[in-house]
């Protein structure tokens, strides 16, 4: 039994990895900008703020190591200049104020996991497909996982092990891009966005939470994609949404330009228009397993 502190465990994804790490029967420290008292004798709150670089100290006790998942959502509101900072800070001034502590304390940990995202490669929809040895794509989210990774390579002298974890379109039943996508399919409105050719990485959240618990329990270190091994493209992912709920799939596609001046361009660009391939082929052949490796399979268990 070990002690892991999570930032951004009250989150969408923290929770799927806190309920797996406390059947595992690991103890977990959960940073928290509201005091909350738990209702579970394996979980322990604590306080910190960021804008004041402020954490309880006694967070850090007795801990093996860190899951770093804090970040203000890329998907929630336009990208205006103030949104586009809040969501570059969220995630690397939570790190590094994560690595002052651990210096004052005089900790060191056993390992660092940090997430990042698919977007690290650039947003482009080509046939190339992106492995973890790929060099850092264009883009304002591009830039922003660069500095997130560069942040959480900061802990190698801290940590004996720092793994990035770069995830892709999280599904989830009851939050994150999943509802949002089967709504309009519900109400008979599905159809592809733009051109409907841009890949779609994807990833269960179940998969994806065991995935940082597989990494932590087999002592891996490094780069991971967070993807599932079948490929999708928009347009296959939604006429395969339609098709399981049994709802028509509109054909033309929305335009480009609706989601633009809906969104502004560069976020529609980079969130919706555009996407790349991106190979699980590492996680596979050390041995992690999907339980849901398929688009039908992922959907099916997220609808009924």
């Amino acid at each position: 039994m070990s002690t892991i502190l999570i930032s951004g465990g009250t989150g969408l994804l923290g929770k799927a990895i806190c309920k797996k790490l406390l059947r595992a029967g690991h103890l977990i420290h959960i940073l928290t900008r509201q005091e909350k008292k738990s209702g579970h004798p394996q979980i322990t709150y604590f306080k910190w703020d960021l804008s004041k670089g402020y954490i309880e100290e006694d967070a850090f006790k007795n801990i093996e190591g860190i899951v770093h998942l804090a970040g203000t959502s890329v998907a929630e509101g336009r990208w205006n200049k103030k949104r586009k900072q809040d969501i570059l800070n969220s995630r690397v001034e939570s790190a590094e104020l994560l690595k002052a502590y651990l210096l004052k304390v005089n900790i060191k940990l056993d390992f660092f996991v940090s997430a990042s995202g698919v977007a690290y490669y650039g947003s482009k929809t080509s046939n190339s497909i992106f492995t973890e040895m790929d060099q850092l794509g264009s883009g304002f989210l591009a830039d922003v996982t660069q500095h997130w990774e560069s942040a959480a390579d900061s802990f190698s002298n801290a940590s004996n092990r720092v793994v990035k974890i770069r995830i892709s379109t999280v599904l989830a039943k009851d939050g994150g891009a999943f509802p949002k996508l089967a709504m309009p399919v519900k109400w008979g409105l599905g159809a592809a966005l733009g051109a409907g050719k841009q890949w779609f990485p994807w990833i269960h959240i179940d998969d994806l939470a065991q995935l940082f618990v597989w990494v932590i329990e087999e002592k891996k270190s490094g780069i991971y994609n967070g993807c599932a091994p079948e490929e999708a493209t928009n347009y296959s992912f939604t006429k395969a949404l339609a098709k399981k709920l049994g709802r028509p799939f509109i054909i033309p596609p929305i335009p480009s330009f609706v989601l633009r001046l809906i969104l502004g361009t560069e976020m529609a660009n980079e969130m919706i228009l555009n996407g790349s391939r991106i190979s699980a082929q590492k996680s596979l052949e050390e041995g992690f397993v999907f339980r849901f490796p398929k688009v039908e399979n992922a959907i099916s268990d997220l609808l009924f």
